[in-house]
């Protein structure tokens, strides 16, 4: 038996390789289990990771048949989070900060779209973000800031208030809780 990596970062670090064999199909049996111990690393990985299993050279007493490897299939348990801790409030024509956190912090990049809800704005004529996305946090990186733009116009106006969301399906992590802030206006007029 010969196992390979694909995307598991190794043998003895995502799961064990403890023996080729031999493995044994019981007389009247036509398949038999092999089963591959999987380890914990401290630390947040891919959130899917495979490795292959081939059988090699000649049984005694069969022949090999045409399906003679496997890919096994590990997921995470233990998946850092994305946050948005706290909201932001700035007077109309200035600039609003939101912090997107990781926690913990991953061996492997990070990356997640944000969404925005206009609220009781009216869009894109009261604020503009930098961008939507994809964002991407490194390796060791614990907070990332986004920036949001607002406009400034003569028009009198209540208090206004829109909504980010970090989006559905992020890349290797999960959503935390909160995973959205919300983002006031004050009126200069």
């Amino acid at each position: 038996m010969a196992f390979a990596n694909g995307t598991a970062a190794g043998a003895n670090i995502d799961f064990n390789d403890f023996g080729t064999g031999p493995f044994t199909v019981p007389a009247g049996a036509l398949s038999t289990t092999v089963t591959v111990p999987t380890l914990d690393l401290d630390g947040p990985e891919l959130v899917i990771e495979d490795f292959n299993i081939a059988l090699l050279g000649s049984p005694t007493n069969g022949v090999l048949g045409t399906n003679t490897s496997a890919t096994g299939f590990i997921q995470d348990g233990d998946q850092p989070e994305l946050t948005i801790p706290v909201g932001a409030s700035t007077v109309e024509g200035g600039t609003l900060n939101f912090t997107v956190h990781l926690s913990p912090p991953t061996i492997v990049p990070v990356f997640f779209d944000l969404v925005f809800g206009d609220g009781s704005t009216q869009g894109a004529a009261d604020y503009v973000p930098s961008s939507t996305g994809p964002f991407s946090m490194m390796p060791g990186t614990t907070d990332t800031t986004i920036t949001v733009t607002t406009i400034d116009d003569a028009v009198f106006e209540n208090v206004e208030q829109f909504v980010v969301q970090i989006g559905a399906g992020p890349t290797n992590a999960v959503l935390g809780v909160p995973s959205q802030a919300n983002g006031v206006i004050n009126d200069n007029d």
